[in-house]
Parts: C-alpha cells; sequence; structure tokens
C-alpha cells in the first residue's frame, strides 16, 4: 500500500476513532459538555471524515471510501441540524425520526460488513459492531429506551477501540484491506 493511501486511511480511522469514542463517552455519562462545543467538534471532524472519504475513493478504496462518507455525512448532517435549528436540541422531533435515518445508515454498514468477508478479522469486527450499534441505535429511537442508548454507548465505546487498533494496524502495514 502506498504512502498516500495509507494516510489517508489513518486520516480516516483516526478521526472515526476520535468521533466515536466522545460519542459514547458522552452517551454513557462519563462526561458531560456543552450541547455548542459537542456540535462544532462533530462538525469539524466529520467534515474531515468526509474528505478523507473523497479521497479513499479517489484513490481506488471503495469500501472505506464509502465508510467514511456514510458516517461523516450522517454526523454532519445531524450537527447541522441541531446547530441551525436550536429548537429540535429541546427534542420537539420525535425520536422515532433520527431512528430511521439510523436504520438506513445500519443497512448500508450491513452491506459494508458483507463485502469485507475478504478483510481482516479486526476490520470485520469494527463493520460488525458498527452495523449493530447503528440497528440497536434506531430500536433505542423508536422505542425510546434509555437503558438501549446505555448499551448502545459501550458498543460504540469497545468499536471506537476497535477502529484505532484498526487504525494501528494500517500504519505498520498489517491491515488487509479489502
Amino acid at each position: 500500500m502506498d504512502k498516500k493511501l495509507s494516510g489517508i486511511l489513518m486520516l480516516g480511522y483516526t478521526v472515526l476513532f476520535i468521533s466515536l469514542f466522545t460519542t459514547a463517552i458522552r452517551v454513557v455519562g462519563w462526561v458531560t459538555a456543552s450541547t455548542e462545543e459537542m456540535i462544532t467538534f462533530e462538525l469539524v471532524f466529520n467534515l474531515l471524515l468526509v474528505l478523507a472519504g473523497f479521497f479513499a475513493l479517489w484513490n481506488g478504496e471503495k469500501l472505506e471510501g464509502i465508510l467514511f462518507l456514510v458516517i461523516g455525512a450522517y454526523w454532519f448532517s445531524h450537527g447541522l441540524r441541531m446547530l441551525w435549528y436550536p429548537a429540535l436540541q429541546a427534542n420537539t422531533m420525535p425520536a422515532s425520526y433520527d431512528g430511521w435515518f439510523a436504520l438506513v445508515v445500519a443497512a448500508v454498514l450491513f452491506d459494508l460488513w458483507l463485502s469485507a468477508a475478504g478483510g481482516s478479522m479486526l476490520h470485520k469486527f469494527f463493520l460488525l459492531g458498527l452495523w449493530i450499534a447503528y440497528l440497536l441505535g434506531a430500536v433505542a429511537n423508536w422505542i425510546s429506551s434509555s437503558a438501549l442508548i446505555m448499551i448502545l454507548g459501550y458498543i460504540v465505546l469497545i468499536d471506537s477501540l476497535l477502529a484505532g487498533l484498526y487504525c494501528a494496524s494500517i500504519d505498520r502495514g498489517k491491515a488487509s484491506m479489502s
């Protein structure tokens, strides 16, 4: 794998690690931050993720490109919606609305997980964890279950650590890209 592609994939997985980790620790209640700070953080990092997705697609890495684009676009649009419509922060919109978006992302992630059959085991576990997390997030939003959201937070925390490990394996050249 050439250094340019390796750098793009490392950027994407590093941003995924940071975004997933900060989201998970906020969901499980370890950290409380102001909403505007977190929205700004989400916008910047997920814009980087979208850019990494475009560059990965440009260099022929379809699986990672689609993964970075889908996750980045989902969270970037979520951040823009929360920033531009502050009334939505007061839960004026039903949670089931977010559940449908999470289900669409879960369907794409399921397809990516199936596509990664020839990749490394770590990559398959990472994609499986993301798929389960988004599917669980959709169900939790539909039935308004705080217990499922707490479980979701711990799944995302574990998945963020898998993203960090996968990023480290890219750096060492041990990851098998699909």
